[in-house]
């Protein structure tokens, strides 16, 4: 819906999920890098332009590269129930893959909503008043509330969408999502997952939302890098960062393959 503002650009059929930071975290992050990002976002100088990847939030090493690439953006975050989250993005997996779940996908979900850790590192990587945090259920309560709210915390004057914008549903659920079992929702409290979290069901598609989703909105400034944000003192993070510090100096290969790579991967795991 915020591509419906007449300020806001996006080029031609270029997907609204860039993922370009996906594969950063094994191998240097540089100059060329941050114009190659800018080369996406054409735009007259008091036009918006933006890109929306659900995985730069659970992913530790984007926030960081994002305020390196774009120390201006305003960031915009939706998360959800991590509970209704998780139902959806097993019942998505299922429905997708033609493979059954497995333990390390019902970890791995548990972990995207696990919000407080992913917070801290976007809190980490620019400050508080660049950072807007909505809510899944809030959208779909009052949809036009809180598209004029996001209006406004980008910058964009006052527009009102008709009403049939807000009538149509994104990847709506058409069968029966997983049940949750009571082990996981008491777990989910606790920070890990049970040994028997789900139950069996089936649906073809999944909800909208089904996981929290980081953006970027960029005004018409020029590209640029800045000095990373104050690091967190926090232990989860210090891997993450040490890792991005060798890839940049060069004292690090960053291949999958190498031990320090595989360290971190079982670190992050």
């Amino acid at each position: 819906m915020i591509h419906r503002h007449p300020d806001v650009h996006r080029v031609g059929r270029q997907p609204k999920e860039l993922h370009f930071f996906d594969r950063s975290w094994e191998q240097p992050f540089g100059e060329a890098d941050i114009q190659r990002y800018w080369r996406y976002f054409p735009r007259p100088e008091s036009g918006v332009a933006g890109e929306w990847t659900p995985g730069y939030l659970i992913d530790f090493w984007t926030p960081e590269l994002i305020a390196r690439a774009a120390p201006e953006a305003r960031v915009l975050v939706l998360l959800r129930d991590p509970i209704e989250r998780l139902r959806s993005g097993l019942t998505h997996q299922q429905a997708t893959s033609r493979e059954a779940l497995t333990g390390r996908d019902i970890q791995g979900a548990f972990q995207r909503g696990l919000y407080a850790p992913q917070m801290r590192r976007v809190f980490a990587a620019f400050a508080a008043e660049r950072v807007f945090v909505g809510q899944y259920e809030a959208c779909r309560a009052d949809p036009r509330t809180e598209l004029a709210r996001t209006f406004d915390f980008i910058g964009l004057s006052p527009f009102e969408l008709d009403d049939g914008a807000f009538r149509s549903e994104v990847n709506p659920t058409t069968g029966q999502k997983l049940t949750v079992a009571a082990p996981l929702r008491r777990a989910s409290s606790a920070g890990a997952p049970s040994r028997s979290p789900w139950s069996a069901g089936r649906a073809s598609t999944s909800g909208s939302g089904r996981r929290a989703r980081i953006s970027c909105a960029a005004r018409g400034e020029s590209p640029g890098t800045r000095a990373s944000a104050s690091r967190s003192r926090l232990v989860s993070m210090d891997a993450p960062l040490r890792f991005r510090e060798r890839l940049d100096s060069g004292r690090c290969s960053g291949q999958p393959g190498s031990a320090w790579a595989q360290r971190l991967v079982k670190r992050r795991a």
